[in-house]
């Protein structure tokens, strides 16, 4: 089996097959990761496309300097911190609530079990920081070093981060009558 680079060097030799595999490995995932800037699932959706639509029309050089996956995640939160910026002055308007039913399916393909929901749950009431740093350590896999590119923070800062963060959620999820015991 291909890795994820492997997969993007296949899509730049003109094989469209590698395209879709790295859809298939990052698409749910990129989608997740985008929602928590936009806070809107069908903008984290357009963006999510809009990243590997950055792919096939930019067929910017992978560096493997790092892992295809911290590359890509990157991509979709600059897409996502862009997208922010251009649209600050619309975001703040009361917009009427969207079904949730499609983010309540996906977050459930995500996250499996009932202790799992009370996490991810737990987690949306942490501080920005606080939160990306726990999903991308933890539910993306990635290390310290990746997930330290992609919030633009070193290797120090990212492990204080951590710390911090997992305090902050202990105590949330203790206030929330969580027994974190159980795990």
């Amino acid at each position: 089996m291909a890795t994820d680079a492997e997969y993007y060097y296949q899509f730049l030799n003109g094989d469209n097959s590698g395209l879709e595999e790295l859809v298939k490995m990052f698409n749910n995932n990129l989608i997740l990761f985008i929602n928590r800037y936009v806070n809107n699932l069908s903008t984290a959706e357009d963006l999510a496309a809009d990243t590997f639509a950055e792919l096939i029309v930019k067929k910017s050089p992978y560096i493997e300097k790092y892992s295809f996956k911290t590359w890509l995640f990157r991509i979709a939160r600059n897409n996502a911190i862009d997208y922010i910026r251009k649209n600050r002055r619309h975001m703040n308007v009361s917009l009427p609530d969207y079904d949730t039913a499609e983010e309540d399916a996906l977050e459930r393909s995500v996250v499996k079990s009932e202790q799992q929901t009370e996490l991810h749950a737990s987690l949306k009431k942490l501080k920005k920081d606080y939160s990306d740093v726990l999903y991308l350590i933890y539910f993306d896999q990635m290390s310290y070093e990746e997930a330290g590119l992609i919030l633009k923070k070193n290797n120090k800062q990212i492990k204080n981060l951590v710390f911090r963060a997992k305090q902050s959620l202990k105590e949330t999820m203790i206030k929330e009558g969580f027994n974190y015991e159980e795990l």
